[in-house]
């Protein structure tokens, strides 16, 4: 998805939530969310205030996240994300708007291949 020039914590809260959309809309059970974004996992499973310059696409997600279809929400090192980032990084010659891909682009399929042999990289 490309929302056009913006922040990286503003970026990071429109995709969990456009993220969270997409696996409720297709059934997913059993997920679990990691994010690089530590503030944003803490804002998932802490809440937050409704002040906050951004509580409204954070209580957008706490909404959609309810219910038991999500295992847990982690912090994972940058490491740990690399298929995230490509996505993030490929969706900037996009139109803005959101794209649904039927199949991986080719620069990610090794990264799927590295996730699927290695560990995940957990945060503190």
């Amino acid at each position: 998805m490309k929302i056009g020039l913006t922040d990286s914590l503003l970026a990071e809260l429109w995709g969990i939530r456009e993220g969270l959309r997409l696996a409720k809309s297709l059934n997913l059970r059993n997920v679990v969310v990691q994010m690089d974004a530590s503030v944003v996992v803490n804002f998932l499973n802490q809440g937050i205030t409704p002040t906050y310059l951004n509580s409204v696409l954070v209580q957008e997600a706490l909404e959609l996240a309810k219910g038991d279809w999500i295992r847990e929400i982690i912090h994972v090192y940058m490491e740990g994300n690399r298929c995230a980032d490509f996505l993030a990084n490929f969706g900037h010659d996009n139109l803005i708007g959101s794209v649904e891909l039927l199949d991986p682009p080719l620069g990610l399929l090794p990264l799927l291949e590295q996730d699927m042999d290695s560990v995940t990289f957990r945060g503190n």
